[in-house]
């Protein structure tokens, strides 16, 4: 299933990404290194998400760090294609964010650190992002 998975994205990766604004959830070692690799590509780092009070307000990788509650008022403000998750992260959406979500048509990938290697993970995320425009 991984190869399928790989090869599928290795297909839709020749979509631009400069149009690509994306939130990513979280703040630890995958989130950055999938940060930098997304900036490298052209895509926009709108947001990262965290729950910890003294993370809220600071930047990474130029980008500013919100609760997330803040989540669909970011996705609204800049105009986010995708919301980016890792499976198994202890951030959870409230409900009514999620809603919010929906309804602003911003598509929420959960990528499994564990199983993609991070051209896969850049492959899903920004040709997710380019069928959104």
């Amino acid at each position: 299933m991984i190869k399928s998975l790989k090869k599928l994205f290795e297909r839709l990766s020749g979509a631009k990404s400069a149009s690509a604004r994306v939130i990513l959830i979280g703040i630890d070692y995958p989130s950055h290194t999938l940060g930098r690799a997304l900036q490298d590509r052209g895509a926009e780092i709108t947001a990262f998400i965290d729950d910890e009070p003294w993370n809220h307000r600071t930047k990474m990788l130029g980008a500013c760090v919100h609760y997330p509650s803040e989540v669909a008022a970011l996705a609204e403000r800049y105009r986010a294609d995708t919301l980016v998750r890792f499976k198994g992260g202890a951030i959870d959406l409230p409900e009514l964010v999620q809603q919010q979500l929906n309804q602003l048509n911003v598509n929420t990938l959960e990528i499994d650190a564990q199983m993609l290697d991070i051209e896969a993970q850049l492959d899903l995320i920004l040709a997710t992002s380019n069928h959104s425009t």
